[in-house]
């Protein structure tokens, strides 16, 4: 009998070892795959950005164009209003693009990343963090963590149905 017992509670241990073997492939894999899925749509906004320099090395030729039409007619009041709009255009954009000085540049565009996200889910989006004092965190984990954090406030921004409601998603850290 106590043989029995004895080899019951290998057995129960080496069950228990397999289990806990499975549950902890399956996070890893999860894990791996959502590294996988975040580094994904990373290339694919990485596209889009691309995609946005050759719109606007197209758009910049046609703009020259316009400025030369205008030179050539000699209308200098036109080609102020035409250069000021173009230039309220290029501050609004810089504006977006140099908002965060988060002293990590991974963060920093991570969070530029989601502050387009959250404009266009209309989403009041603001961070205000000190990170440049950082020496114990991988890049690797800034990365996880902070889109993880703010994927799941988007996510949570997304849930809500009531117009009412202002989205806003506010993160301060020093």
């Amino acid at each position: 009998m106590p043989i029995l017992i004895l080899m019951s509670n290998i057995y129960f241990f080496i069950v228990m070892k397999k289990i806990v073997n499975c549950y902890k492939l399956d996070y890893e894999n999860k894990t791996l795959r959502e590294n996988i899925r975040k580094e994904y749509n990373y290339y694919l906004n990485i596209n889009k950005e691309k995609d946005k320099v050759k719109e606007l090395y197209h758009d910049t030729k046609n703009h020259m164009v316009c400025i030369r039409h205008l030179c050539e007619k000699n209308d200098t009041p036109r080609i102020i209003e035409y250069i000021d709009s173009m230039a309220s255009k290029i501050i609004k954009y810089k504006k977006y693009n140099d908002e965060f000085n988060t002293g990590n540049m991974i963060l920093d565009s991570i969070l530029t990343n989601k502050k387009f996200i959250c404009i266009e889910k209309n989403i009041d989006f603001n961070a205000c963090i000190d990170f440049s004092e950082n020496y114990f965190m991988d890049m690797m984990y800034v990365c996880t963590i902070f889109s993880n954090i703010i994927d799941n406030a988007i996510e949570a921004c997304d849930k809500i149905n009531r117009p009412d409601i202002v989205k806003k998603i506010h993160m301060f850290m020093e």
